[in-house]
């Protein structure tokens, strides 16, 4: 590719250069195909349990063509798209939610028609997926926010309840505090 990965070839030629030595370049050809491999997964900034994230794997192909792209956490499948893809990049879009909060990995498998080099078709990630956001509601009267609370708890909130005398003194571990009368 033409990028140094070690030591200083430029130097290199200059000191053979300088003892009469002939250098005769031969550019490296590009493996003929239609390879595709995944080049990344790109992850949000912050991944909460039980919220949905936007998940972005990129696939390099090097000709057009079908494939088939999943996105896994461990062996359980969270995604997959038939995809057309171009040549050159291509970004494969999901939206995940992940159930357990702490260290885990992402793994994404490209399966092209045609690729035939198999050793570059899987990428894996780490993730850290932190605790779901915290929501204090203080409610004046009993249920006063019984639909708010239901629709965070089913948008992957947790939802403590506190009456305006009980509030706890910890209001720092709260991502959100919601009064209610």
């Amino acid at each position: 590719d033409g990028n140094a990965t070690r030591g200083d070839a430029w130097r290199t030629l200059d000191r053979l250069r300088a003892r009469g030595v002939r250098v005769f370049p031969v550019p490296a050809l590009m493996r003929p195909g239609s390879d595709a491999w995944i080049a990344g997964i790109d992850l949000p900034p912050e991944l909460r349990r039980d919220e949905p994230a936007r998940v972005a794997v990129r696939v390099q192909a090097q000709s057009a063509g079908s494939a088939r792209v999943k996105l896994l956490r461990g062996s359980r499948v969270l995604g997959q798209s038939k995809v057309a893809l171009v040549a050159g990049e291509n970004v494969v879009p999901f939206t995940v939610r992940i159930a357990e909060e702490g260290a885990t990995s992402l793994t994404a498998e490209v399966a092209a028609a045609g690729d035939t080099l198999a050793d570059n078709d899987r990428f894996v990630a780490p993730v850290r997926v932190e605790a779901r956001p915290r929501v204090l509601v203080v409610e004046g009267s009993a249920d006063a926010g019984k639909y708010l609370r239901e629709s965070l708890s089913t948008n992957g909130f947790t939802v403590q309840v506190a009456a305006p005398e009980a509030v706890p003194s910890d209001a720092k571990a709260y991502s959100l505090a919601e009064f209610r009368d």
